[in-house]
């Protein structure tokens, strides 16, 4: 019994040790296809997390930044929510370390790809 008990204590350490907090800059781009055409867009995401909430804001650079109005991490799973003039952006990513990746929409358009690294 005695071992049971370490094994889930180390377990439980363990998943809190490797749990990532996403506290900091995020850099990298936005695969943009319009008119038949594909661009690659400049991302900034500047975040804090406590717990699995997420806040922060989101851009092209430091002086092109938007609130985020929701923001949340579930396991390796991040979802956001942006508003930027009268556009609304929609960001789904999965973390891999230092990196996210996933899909952007705005409003309701066809996903985008996105991928950024800890900077």
């Amino acid at each position: 019994m005695k071992t049971l008990m370490l094994s889930l204590l180390l377990l439980l350490g363990a998943c809190t040790a490797s749990a990532a907090d996403l506290t900091g800059k995020w850099t990298g781009t936005i695969e943009v296809k319009e008119n038949g055409e594909s661009r690659t867009v400049p991302v900034l995401l500047i975040l804090k997390q406590e717990g699995a909430k997420l806040t922060g804001s989101g851009g092209s650079s430091e002086d092109d930044q938007h609130p985020i109005s929701k923001g949340s991490v579930e396991g390796d799973k991040v979802t956001i929510e942006a508003q930027a003039d009268d556009d609304t952006f929609y960001l789904e990513l999965k973390i891999d370390g230092d990196q996210m990746t996933g899909d952007v929409r705005k409003g309701d358009s066809p996903p985008m790809k996105i991928s950024v690294k800890r900077t």
